[in-house]
């Protein structure tokens, strides 16, 4: 008795769950990267490329990152190389 009680207690909340799932919708697609600096989150929308500022002690540089998604390091560059659509600190 106590194994189909034990099975009974386990077997209700997984049906429930299987119940509360939506059966038409389909999960969404974004094919977006994004990218979180120390204080703000940047949405990089497929094939747009962020440069981020390096760490120190290389401040004076770039990484260029490119979504394809996912969010690739592509190469190190300076502030006003014509590849950044933009810049994130």
């Amino acid at each position: 008795m106590r194994v189909f009680l034990i099975a009974l207690i386990t077997m209700v909340p997984l049906a429930q769950a299987q119940a509360e799932e939506p059966t038409g919708s389909k999960p969404k697609t974004n094919n977006n990267c994004s990218y979180t600096g120390s204080v703000q989150t940047y949405d990089v929308p497929q094939g747009g490329n962020i440069c981020v500022r390096s760490p120190p002690p290389y401040t004076e540089q770039y990484t260029l990152l490119r979504c394809e998604p996912p969010l690739a390091e592509i190469d190190l560059v300076k502030r006003g190389d014509p590849r950044c659509d933009r810049y994130g600190e």
